[in-house]
């Protein structure tokens, strides 16, 4: 155990510094911007996906079993683009399709591409999901 002596409730995300090592631990709270190197990613929460999207200035990336297979021909066309671009995420419970339910066809500037295809399952864990996509899309932006 390390003992720490911070600000912030009990549950609450916090970044530490290490002060002194082994075998006497000790840490320090810092603020995100005070951490050297990468954190980790942002999370925001929004009420609607809907208004996410409509309000979103730039190209979205809809993932999805119902989309056309994710070709590098698909990547080019939203990826070579100096736009922002957001990519969407199913909940484990349900795809985005059933989410958005009829406001789909509302949502501009958005492709519905299927990174997955022959997946031979109803859906794919979205952990995996994350991981696979992009994965894909960082192999297409560097390569």
């Amino acid at each position: 155990m390390i003992p720490f002596f911070g600000k912030e409730n009990v549950g609450k995300r916090v970044t530490v510094q290490f002060k002194t090592g082994y075998p006497d631990f000790s840490v320090k709270e810092i603020q995100r911007s005070e951490a050297p190197v990468y954190w980790g990613f942002a999370v925001k929460e929004r009420a609607s996906l809907f208004s996410l999207l409509t309000e979103w200035q730039g190209n979205i990336i809809i993932t999805s079993k119902k989309g056309r297979t994710a070709t590098k021909e698909q990547l080019a066309k939203y990826l070579s683009s100096d736009l922002p671009i957001l990519v969407v995420f199913g909940s484990p419970e349900k795809g985005v399709h059933e989410i958005l339910g009829g406001k789909m066809k509302n949502v501009q500037n958005a492709k519905t591409l299927n990174f997955f295809p022959n997946q031979a399952t109803e859906t794919v864990r979205l952990e995996e999901a994350l991981l696979g996509t992009l994965s894909i899309i960082n192999a297409y932006k560097i390569g």
